[in-house]
């Protein structure tokens, strides 16, 4: 669900009126804030369902460059890659990472010993490298994702 919203103009209620009309004037004010307040919670709601997928597909063409990135000596960092949608705290949450659980146990060692020499295109630092060099491209692609969602 996405961020509650709340509008207000001027009164919510009218406990001395000044003038007759004031307490209907004050609930007809306060009932046009709610159904604007109904449309554009539901249209950040619709936003809110929609931004795990955007947010996954924008994310792996730098999932994939991470990938050619990573020593694959064995196969198993490569292969403990992940780019996935998860529940976290009852939110959906976009994850991408490698050795998750901690298998294989040496995933951070071989991403952050920076020292070790690594044949191109492989590198230390293979997941923060390849976001990095995309960051610009995940955003306009997120943009693009979100317009796609619009039709527009």
């Amino acid at each position: 669900m996405a961020a509650k919203l709340n509008l207000r103009m001027g009164l919510e209620k009218v406990s001395k009126p000044q003038f007759a009309s004031e307490p209907d004037y004050v609930a007809q004010v306060n009932a046009q804030m709610k159904a604007l307040m109904d449309d554009l919670q539901y249209i950040m709601d619709q936003f809110a369902a929609v931004t795990p997928e955007i947010t996954k597909e924008a994310l792996q063409p730098t999932f994939d460059k991470s990938q050619e990135y990573c020593p694959h000596k064995t196969g198993a960092l490569k292969d403990s890659g992940y780019l996935e949608i998860v529940g976290f705290r009852g939110q959906p949450r976009v994850e991408m990472g490698y050795g998750k659980g901690g298998v294989p146990r040496y995933a951070v060692l071989v991403h952050e010993m920076v020292e070790v020499p690594h044949a191109p295109p492989t590198r230390s630092k293979f997941l923060e490298a390849a976001i990095n060099e995309d960051y610009g491209s995940i955003i306009d692609r997120v943009h693009e994702g979100y317009k796609r969602f619009m039709g527009v």
